[in-house]
């Protein structure tokens, strides 16, 4: 069944969900796992692809976006998720349907007031479902 992983972070900003988005990321993509990362449309993929670029000037982190005829361990995608990745992160305002695809599902719940909405409606979501859920609030530390 797929784990779900929800980290609460004290950031409210769309611009720092993408950093923190990066992050785990690169957590995932050092454990060798390869990553989908879901956003809502292509500007933020366009966005997020800066980011994964820029966040960290001593690292890389191999990606390409939906429409890139390349692969890479880490994709960012807006529109189809594909079938050959283990960790989903879901940036989106909608969970995919596609989720189940997945061994893991991270989800990023910042301060934003329509974040957190949206966060407690995923939340709802995979309770209701039975699903495993684990949450690590990052705002005290």
């Amino acid at each position: 069944m797929t784990r779900i992983d929800f980290y609460i972070i004290p950031q409210n900003e769309l611009q720092q969900v993408m950093v923190f988005a990066c992050k785990l990321a690169e957590k995932a993509y050092k454990l060798e796992h390869k990553v989908t990362i879901k956003v809502d449309n292509e500007d933020q993929a366009i966005e997020l692809d800066r980011l994964l670029w820029e966040f960290k000037p001593e690292s890389f982190l191999p990606h390409v976006k939906e429409n890139d005829s390349e692969d890479a361990p880490i994709k960012i995608v807006w529109d189809q998720l594909g079938n050959d990745y283990e960790v989903l992160i879901n940036l989106s305002n909608e969970i995919p349907l596609e989720f189940t695809r997945f061994q893991r599902v991270t989800q990023i719940a910042s301060q934003n007031e329509e974040q957190r909405a949206t966060s407690r409606k995923h939340y709802k979501f995979y309770k209701e479902r039975g699903y495993p859920l684990h949450n690590h609030d990052l705002r005290n530390r």
